[in-house]
């Protein structure tokens, strides 16, 4: 299966509509942990990975700077090889900076209703 090859280094992350949930079944078939988190489109956001998918914390209801600060937060409790993953309101732009200049890995995803998904790796 082509999604099992893209997961071999991490998590693959989709998000698909609500009748598409059918071929989940395939990625468990192929050894991959899969989850599926209902969304308020009423799409799905479905994230598959080899090891144990680190919880999504989702920072959409707080005010700035607090989804920065989570952020901030978790990274200083992070040890090598852990990862945090959290959706945020919106495009982080200042966090971004703030990321780089600590030398931080990361990935921000934007999604089509605005609120982006980050990774941090240590």
């Amino acid at each position: 299966m082509a999604a099992a090859a893209l997961v071999d280094q991490g998590v693959l992350e989709v998000l698909v509509p609500a009748e598409s949930t059918g071929p989940l079944q395939g990625l468990r078939d192929a050894g991959l942990i899969v989850t599926a988190d209902a969304q308020a489109d009423g799409s799905w956001l479905v994230r598959a990975g080899r090891r144990a998918l680190p919880a999504l914390e989702d920072l959409t209801e707080l005010e700035p700077p607090g989804p920065m600060e989570r952020v901030l937060l978790a990274l200083s409790r992070l040890g090598p090889g852990e990862v945090f993953h959290a959706r945020l309101p919106r495009n982080p732009v200042p966090l971004r900076g703030l990321l780089e200049a600590r030398g931080v890995e990361y990935e921000i995803a934007m999604r089509p209703d605005g609120t982006a998904l980050l990774w941090l790796t240590r």
